[in-house]
């Protein structure tokens, strides 16, 4: 670890840093912003849809059995969409 000079205030300052922490000056460029991918976003929305509507089937008593299987799939999905995304970002 090497002590490199701000070219904005010449102030000591590790060559690891990010910015300096005299004058706030960036140092290194700024890290990416995490961009999930709309398709891992959009697999999580309908995983959210399925599971309320689980919810609501589940509190009839027909329909109770299907309404439990939709909840069951819409954590599934949520899971999916979350690892997915996981995946795809690193």
């Amino acid at each position: 670890m090497a002590l490199i000079y701000c070219p904005e205030c010449n102030g000591a300052v590790s060559d690891r840093a990010v910015g300096c922490p005299h004058c706030a000056y960036p140092l290194q460029a700024a890290l990416p912003i995490e961009a999930t991918g709309k398709k891992w976003k959009g697999l999580a929305l309908f995983a959210i849809a399925v599971a309320t509507v689980g919810f609501g089937m589940a509190g009839g008593g027909v329909r109770g059995d299907v309404g439990a299987r939709l909840i069951v799939l819409g954590v599934m999905l949520a899971i999916v969409s979350r690892v997915g995304s996981w995946w795809q970002n690193g």
